[in-house]
């Protein structure tokens, strides 16, 4: 059996600490020491976990996934060694503040999901995924430190998040907070989808991710894998990985994305709902196609749009924002009339309280730019329905206040209607 020297510490956290070692054939590796400190029950829990990062890092033989050459548990200071990597991928990022660009990202990302979805496969879940756990050799990303990990419906004894270190934070699913025994691979997949989301703007998703910064076609991705709900997230690494295929190859990319979205419309509105989620990412992934939102999902039936905002309400919101950026700005009388028309329907299809705020303030504003009494008339009429909930009442008279010069311009037909105090009140003052 080989021999291991420590030389240099690489680093060191709150469960244990990295040195650089040799091997007795020269071979340079790193060690990875447990520390111990606490009381029993603590070394106890401790040892408990770094057995199972050594049971489960070591079951897992995939190019992406870094190998335990040895391991010494009876060692005074219990150990295990592994190949010495270059860097991590937290070092990668902090050498490229503003991302990596989309190509390199992809690169890395690639290898890291298929190293997870692999794991997945081999009933292991790593449920601590982070930058500073992904190592890089060779340019190449290795998965370690499974320390959290665990097999899928192992009977193993609950471990807590009570020592990780705050870069976890960023990364971990909510439910990881609750209960972390009982996450699933779709906790994996919200650390992926930060990940992702980190290597292509250079941001740490803590207060949350701005879409306006990833690229269109990995939108719908990114969205998905961090939905709060785990049941709205790909089911694993897996199917995340054939999500991120589609955007490469597969019969349906041959087409254009307006037309594609156009028949994902129509076969929705003939009945098929297997569909939403489909048309949802064609939107997402291409919110910079002028075609798509101007030319064929302004044409969307009240059906479909009922349909998507109900089954798909996070998505819904994303598309709707990328369609109030094309709404915005000068557009030809008869057309305005045609985007007031999908708003009123976006509106009545929609119970999503940013959703709603965002269309009164769209028709008040696009009707008032362009003196067009439709769009007016299609504001009044969207008002009417909204204050048949008192929520609304002060939503309404914001958006009033927020752009004085058009409240004469809908004063008439607006003073016509029953209105809550706290409306009436905006043309009083005006």
């Amino acid at each position: 059996m080989a021999k291991y020297v420590r030389q240099s510490r690489i680093n060191a956290g709150g469960q244990g600490e990295v040195w650089r070692g040799v091997a007795d054939d020269g071979t340079p590796v790193a060690i990875k020491y447990m520390h111990i400190a606490g009381t029993p029950a603590q070394v106890e829990e401790d040892l408990r976990r770094f057995k199972r990062e050594i049971t489960c890092q070591s079951s897992l033989e995939h190019p992406g996934v870094l190998p335990i050459l040895a391991m010494n548990l009876a060692d005074p200071e219990p150990h295990f060694v592994m190949p010495v990597a270059d860097e991590s991928l937290r070092d990668v990022l902090d050498r490229n503040g503003g991302g990596l660009g989309n190509a390199e990202a992809l690169r890395i990302f690639a290898g890291v999901l298929d190293a997870v979805a692999y794991a997945h496969t081999e009933g292991v879940i790593h449920r601590d995924l982070k930058p500073e756990n992904v190592l890089m050799t060779a340019n190449q990303p290795q998965l370690a430190d499974f320390g959290l990990g665990r097999r899928m419906y192992s009977g193993s004894t609950t471990l807590t998040m009570a020592n990780v270190g705050w870069g976890s934070y960023a990364y971990s699913a909510p439910e990881q907070f609750t209960n972390l025994h009982s996450a699933t691979p779709s906790a994996d997949v919200f650390a992926l989808g930060r990940i992702f989301y980190e290597l292509l703007t250079g941001q740490v998703a803590v207060s949350g991710i701005d879409y306006n910064l990833v690229p269109a076609e990995y939108r719908y991705v990114i969205m998905t894998a961090v939905q709060m709900d785990p049941s709205r997230r790909f089911v694993d690494a897996g199917e995340m990985q054939r999500e991120i295929a589609l955007l490469s190859g597969g019969p349906t990319t041959l087409l254009a994305p307006a037309e594609r979205a156009a028949q994902l419309i129509s076969q929705i509105a003939a009945g098929d709902r297997s569909k939403i989620p489909e048309l949802g990412r064609v939107l997402i992934e291409n919110g910079d196609d002028v075609q798509v939102y101007l030319q064929v999902f302004v044409q969307t039936p009240e059906t479909v749009l009922s349909a998507f905002a109900l089954a798909m309400p996070n998505e819904f919101r994303e598309v709707m924002r990328i369609f109030d950026t094309y709404a915005d700005g000068g557009h030809p009388w008869s057309f305005t009339d045609t985007l007031a028309f999908f708003l009123r329907a976006a509106f009545r299809a929609s119970t999503d309280l940013e959703v709603r705020t965002a269309i009164l303030e769209r028709l008040l504003v696009l009707g008032f730019d362009h003196s067009r009494w439709y769009v007016r008339d299609r504001f009044i009429e969207v008002v009417e329905g909204a204050l048949e909930d008192p929520v609304y009442a002060p939503v309404i008279a914001r958006v009033l206040r927020n752009h004085p010069d058009a409240v004469d311009w809908v004063r008439d037909p607006m003073i016509n209607l029953s209105l809550p105090p706290i409306v009436a009140q905006v043309f009083t003052a005006a």
